[in-house]
């Protein structure tokens, strides 16, 4: 049977030390009893691995750097280049622009659709990180939600349709993401 992207993340964790294979049996059996979507988001708010590991076992497993977009600085006004529901689909943030590459953070960087999806909106080469989809996902919402109060150009109407997009993401969860998810890991 096919290694899920939970086996291969807790081989790594346990190459890395910061588990035994005995911890990793009680983790998987805790998560399948577990009302929490994704697998990252039950290790972070069950308090079993630290966000550090567990960007650093995700490094490993998806063979880019990794980085926190909640810890560290990027440069968030890059986030204009995309529409918000291209960066929730594909789970990214621009990190900043190096000369003629711009550096990509996002949950899953394998997504083959990603690349063509970044093209359509800009020419640079593009170099990309992972991170964290929780923090991603926050990052996004907040620097629209922040948007929506600066005196911005949205109508009554368009930001009501945003609320009620991100209402819809907050409430049904990211079920339907997560399916998409399971089809890149």
């Amino acid at each position: 049977m096919a290694k899920t992207f939970q086996d291969k993340l807790c081989e790594i964790f346990v190459t890395q030390k910061v588990m035994n294979q005995a911890m990793v049996e009680k983790i998987n059996n805790d998560f399948k009893n577990s009302s929490k979507v994704s697998f990252e988001e039950f290790l972070i708010t069950e308090k079993i691995i630290t966000k550090k590991n567990l960007l650093a076992a995700l490094a490993t497993y998806y063979g880019v750097p990794s980085f926190d977009v909640l810890s560290d600085s990027f440069d968030k006004d890059l986030l204009m280049e995309f529409p918000q529901d291209v960066l929730v689909r594909y789970r990214f943030v621009p990190l900043k622009r190096e000369n003629d590459t711009l550096i990509i953070v996002a949950s899953q960087p394998n997504n083959q659709e990603l690349l063509p999806e970044l093209a359509e909106y800009v020419s640079d080469e593009i170099q990309l990180y992972v991170g964290i989809r929780s923090d991603i996902i926050d990052v996004i919402m907040e620097h629209y939600q922040d948007s929506l109060g600066d005196g911005s150009y949205q109508d009554e109407d368009e930001s009501d349709d945003l609320f009620q997009d991100e209402e819809d993401l907050f409430n049904h969860g990211t079920d339907a993401l997560d399916e998409q998810d399971e089809n890149y890991e």
